[in-house]
């Protein structure tokens, strides 16, 4: 009646299909390999059931699972299907590293694989066992890599949205309030300080996505997985407080506006109106501060809105104005 759901495996599903097939080559006649290494068969069989039992049940087979299984193959595999084995893990592990770690590893000189002795047979094994460790670790941390950054573009994206709705509702409130050509009339301090600071949001926000970008586009084998990965995921402090400080400094960048301080940038500065103290709470003195603040025009509070953008974009806008202010005599 239902369409059987596919098994939840975190990796390729293809990449599985081929460690299972390639299992095929240990019960092949003459296998010392089996007969010498019983401990590491059983270990081998019991790995096999317990994954296929888990596919069969639609669970999810854990990553260390199908990289142990794929370990255990190399170690039990015969000596004649070494070779072609060895050349297609070699192959993906100088495709996958760096040209650094690549001329590093040749010269280390690896065994041949073109005209093998029958004595170095258990050198290309064991080289090979190496490169798949090492190959094993840029899978994961390539994973848990894309894991992370997808968690902070979702976070991102989230908050966003979160804010545009806030946006959106605020307006259409105002719009309702207002007649036409009246909209800053009836507009609040608070709600201009908050479009604002989430002008200035939306422009940390977009500066983060594009540093983000050539991070995820970046090969995670051209340095330590582990050190890389683990800069990602704890990196994600940083890049809120980043945001958070682009919102700051678009508050600080529009209050300095209005001060009237010439910040050299032409005719973009939006100009601010006076706005009569009793026009609105009249008793609350935050609000006799702000009150002042508002831009003269439509036009100017587009201005204001585009400068709040960019001094979140623009991390050093804000900062290298300040520091100007306090060299200044």
């Amino acid at each position: 009646m239902f369409a059987k759901r596919q098994p939840k495996v975190p990796a390729a599903q293809d990449y599985l299909d081929l460690i299972i097939a390639d299992s095929a080559a240990l019960f092949e006649s003459g296998n010392a390999r089996v007969a010498a290494e019983p401990e590491l068969f059983a270990r081998w069989k019991e790995l096999h059931e317990k994954i296929r039992e888990r596919l069969k049940n639609d669970l999810e087979v854990p990553m260390v699972c199908i990289f142990e299984l794929e370990e255990l193959q190399i170690r039990l595999l015969p000596d004649h299907r070494i070779l072609s084995k060895a050349w297609s893990v070699r192959a993906s592990y100088l495709s996958i590293v760096s040209k650094e770690l690549a001329q590093k590893y040749a010269e280390m000189g690896p065994p041949d694989l073109k005209n093998p002795q029958p004595a170095e047979i258990p050198l290309i094994r064991s080289d090979m066992e190496d490169l798949v460790s090492g190959l094993h670790w840029w899978y994961v941390s390539a994973f848990r890599k894309e894991n992370s950054l997808r968690r902070l573009k979702c976070a991102l994206l989230w908050a966003t949205l979160a804010g545009l709705c806030l946006c959106v509702g605020a307006t259409a409130i105002l719009a309702f309030d207002s007649a036409p050509g009246e909209f800053l009339n009836v507009m609040s301090p608070v709600e201009m300080i908050f479009y604002v600071l989430y002008a200035g949001f939306l422009g940390a926000v977009t500066s983060t996505i594009r540093r983000i970008q050539p991070v995820a586009e970046e090969p995670i084998a051209t340095s330590d997985p582990l050190i890389k990965t683990t800069v990602i995921e704890q990196g994600h402090v940083g890049v809120y407080l980043s945001i958070s400080l682009g919102a700051v400094f678009a508050l600080v960048l529009y209050l300095v506006l209005a001060t009237g301080v010439n910040l050299s940038i032409g005719p973009s500065t939006p100009k601010f109106r006076a706005v009569p103290p009793g026009q609105l709470c009249p008793d609350c003195t935050i609000y006799r501060f702000f009150l002042g603040l508002f831009p003269a025009s439509p036009v100017d509070f587009a201005k204001l809105l585009v400068w709040a953008f960019v001094a979140g974009f623009s991390e050093r806008l804000v900062p290298d104005m300040l520091d100007r202010f306090g060299k200044a005599k």
